[in-house]
């Protein structure tokens, strides 16, 4: 079982209607954009819609949805901050690109109070000016979801008075890595949340990738566990910041992503009898 550090929003459905449940945005949507993915024999996405259409969901006491929505490549992604002035922004990814992390620093510069926490292998990908646009956020690091741990060992050593035994027995030995992806506005004791598969990249906002995103609000018990999440984290200096380099594992890892995003591209389809399941695609890679 994976201990990587993730999150996850609880909800209950039923067809009544009861004190504090709501309808969610999107949901609908979603499960018919999924059966019909599926293809599923006897499972009709719009008669699945209108069964959820019909839920009304109940949300952890304090929380209310605002949408859950499918993205695909037909879809425009709502950016994840709308208003960022005043308001303390969190970002959390494993994963971080050029594109993404310039347009966040332009789009959030009204705030004062920015913090991303992400992997010494994304941060290690970033080009210089991607480096710069990130100096007045307050930079963090947790491991990446790899059961190895060399990037907290590294980063461990890079703290002052933080050494191996430390390390090993304070909050980063609680899980192996980070798995999380979250977008947080907080203000006063509101939060606006974003989270789901959505990593902190261009792919991901420019739908280019299939993500399923949800959007609400908490308040202090909210606030308190992103601040968890924070705290569990080692800090990056602008120094550390500015001399990390791709190691030899960074340029492989990246090569197959590259060779994994070429096949997620190709036109395939998939075809079942039975228990035998063919794919097949239109072209082959180039």
């Amino acid at each position: 079982m994976s201990r990587d550090l993730d999150l996850g929003l609880v909800l209950d459905g039923e067809t009544k209607r009861r004190k504090g449940s709501q309808e969610i945005a999107g949901i609908d949507t979603l499960g018919a954009e999924l059966a019909r993915l599926a293809k599923l024999p006897n499972i009709h996405p719009e008669s699945l819609a209108r069964e959820l259409r019909s839920v009304r969901w109940t949300a952890p006491s304090g929380i209310e949805v605002r949408s859950i929505d499918l993205w695909l490549p037909e879809t425009r992604p709502v950016p994840a901050f709308m208003d960022s002035e005043k308001r303390k922004l969190v970002v959390v990814s494993p994963f971080l690109d050029d594109g993404f992390v310039s347009t966040l620093a332009q789009s959030t510069a009204k705030s004062r109070d920015r913090t991303l926490v992400t992997t010494l292998s994304a941060l290690r990908k970033l080009g210089s000016a991607s480096r710069a646009a990130l100096a007045d956020f307050k930079i963090l690091s947790l491991n990446a979801p790899d059961p190895e741990g060399d990037d907290e060992r590294a980063i461990s050593s890079a703290v002052p008075g933080q050494d191996d035994q430390e390390g090993e027995t304070g909050n980063a030995a609680e899980h192996t890595g980070l798995h999380a992806k979250l977008f947080a506005a907080i203000g006063g004791s509101s939060i606006d949340i974003v989270t789901g598969s959505a990593n902190a990249t261009d792919r991901a906002w420019s739908a280019r990738n299939a993500e399923a995103v949800a959007r609400f609000t908490g308040g202090q018990s909210e606030i308190d566990g992103v601040a968890a999440i924070v705290g569990s984290a080692f800090p990056v200096a602008p120094i550390i910041l500015d001399t990390l380099a791709e190691t030899q594992a960074d340029v492989d890892n990246r090569r197959l992503e590259e060779l994994r995003l070429t096949i997620a591209e190709l036109p395939l389809t998939l075809q079942r009898d039975a228990k035998t399941f063919t794919l097949t695609s239109e072209r082959a890679p180039v």
